[in-house]
């Protein structure tokens, strides 16, 4: 069976290895997120839809 978790941005339910933990993403990335997400810890991680829509932005 396999784990979900809630994404921590968005807060949708997604598979647990969905989750991107962004160690890859680019520091911009992380600073998007972190704008518009304060409280946002980057060891939670986000879905990679988040990840990808504060690629975008």
């Amino acid at each position: 069976m396999e784990k979900a978790k809630f994404c921590p941005i968005c807060k949708k339910m997604v598979s647990e290895n969905l989750v991107d933990t962004c160690e890859s993403a680019h520091q911009y990335v992380i600073d998007n997120i972190k704008r518009k997400h304060p409280n946002w810890v980057e060891k939670d991680g986000a879905c990679p839809r988040c990840v990808d829509y504060y690629k975008k932005i």
